[in-house]
């Protein structure tokens, strides 16, 4: 993102907004978006900086309380200057780790903070957890990877902050994971999530694991009955020919009484 001339902002001023409770650069939002979001003016005061859900830009030009200065680091020099060393550091570490990973695409997460507890929640708006695509991929510290209902998880989590998820991105990056983090799922993602299984769902079948159909309810209903049914006539084919050999062994032992 090109530079933003924070100097010269006045206090009436905003290059961000906050749309659906996430932050995010003015020019990210469609007009449509704009119009319900709220602005992010320069006078107003906050406990951290806002930073972008979209791109990770972190918007400074806001005042911060007193809280704010702390969590900064802005009113020590030491542990401003022991931060800006260690942010230095790790987007070195972070370089190396993109051109290790250059040739894999970033995975998309959006980390959530469950309501009645501090644990935070990651879920992969792109991978899917399911044979429908509907329910997404999810990750936390207790339990792991498994299948999340994206509606579920928004109505009962709120928007992690960074230091708030940072202990579980560093474990998911720690497992392999190169991630990009976002702020919302979006309706392409629920799509690549459905082209997902479709996809996974045409290999198979190419590769001989499962028949080339989707075995639909209807069709596993219909084939149950027809396995039933099958079950029902062999047990009666069963039962006439019992019936048969013990009429025919009635009839040899009364014929050798005579």
């Amino acid at each position: 993102m090109a530079d933003k001339k924070v100097n010269e902002i006045k206090s009436y001023d905003f290059d961000a907004m906050v749309f659906q409770d996430d932050v995010y650069c003015v020019e990210h939002l469609t007009p449509r978006e704009r119009a319900v979001a709220k602005p992010i003016f320069a006078d107003s005061e906050w406990d951290y900086y806002p930073v972008c859900a979209e791109c990770g830009y972190v918007h400074d030009y806001v005042n911060l309380t007193d809280e704010g200065r702390k969590h900064e680091g802005l009113d020590d020099p030491k542990k401003k200057n022991k931060k800006m060393k260690k942010t230095n550091e790790s987007q070195i570490t972070e370089s190396k780790k993109v051109n290790e990973q250059e040739t894999e695409p970033p995975t998309k997460v959006i980390f959530r903070k469950w309501k009645h507890s501090d644990d935070i929640i990651a879920l992969f708006p792109e991978i899917p957890a399911d044979n429908t695509g509907f329910l997404m991929q999810s990750y936390e510290h207790a339990g792991q990877h498994g299948g999340a209902d994206p509606f579920i998880v928004y109505d009962k989590t709120t928007p992690a902050k960074p230091d708030e998820y940072d202990v579980l991105k560093a474990e998911l990056e720690e497992i392999g994971y190169n991630l990009r983090v976002v702020q919302r799922a979006t309706y392409a993602d629920q799509q690549k999530r459905m082209q997902a299984v479709e996809d996974m769902r045409v290999k198979k079948a190419t590769e001989g694991i499962v028949p080339d159909d989707k075995d639909s309810d209807e069709t596993k209903i219909k084939k149950l009955m027809e396995e039933e049914e099958e079950s029902k006539n062999n047990k009666e084919s069963k039962s006439d020919e019992d019936s048969f050999d013990d009429g025919l062994f009635e009839s040899m032992i009364g014929h050798f009484n005579k």
